[in-house]
């Protein structure tokens, strides 16, 4: 339920580690397995925070991504299948993150409220959009639910 610690951030589960659980025999020479474990499980992570802003309010209709991972075609779009919306890259792709830092330096040395100052100022985005698989929805769901039942027993 959106109450539940886990559900909120992985500031709630403050001794939490990384863990990968269901390794059987015959996985670990399977790196690309464990590198899109790792990935799904940020992302699932992110979702958590997502799902508690969504709880007060917010709509989500599409994400960007920023930084050294908006260079990452599998990290884009398990963002995208994860989250269900499309993902939209800034050029300036790995510097977007400082670009963001700086927008809202500037907004709040402008005095206006940081998301309207960026609506103004909004970066330039690449053409390129990463859409969801929607046949991926309910697999993620689903594993979703699992990553937030095994960490708030693992980590609460």
């Amino acid at each position: 339920s959106p109450s539940t610690p886990s559900s909120h951030s992985p500031y709630f589960l403050q001794h939490a580690t990384g863990a990968l659980l269901g390794l059987r025999p015959g996985h670990l020479p399977n790196h690309a397995l464990i590198y899109r474990a790792v990935l799904e499980g940020v992302a699932f992570t992110l979702m958590a925070g997502m799902n508690k802003l969504k709880g007060l309010g917010c709509k989500v209709e599409e994400l960007r991504v920023v930084g050294g991972g908006s260079k990452n075609p599998l990290w884009c779009q398990i963002i995208a299948d994860v989250f269900q919306v499309p993902v939209k890259l800034p050029v300036e792709g790995a510097e977007s993150a400082a670009l963001g830092a700086a927008l809202q330096a500037a907004a709040v040395a402008s005095g206006e409220r940081v998301a309207d100052y960026v609506l103004k100022h909004e970066p330039r985005m690449s053409d390129q959009v990463i859409v969801p698989n929607e046949g991926s929805a309910e697999a993620y769901s689903c594993a979703f639910n699992r990553h937030m039942e095994l960490g708030e027993k693992l980590f609460a």
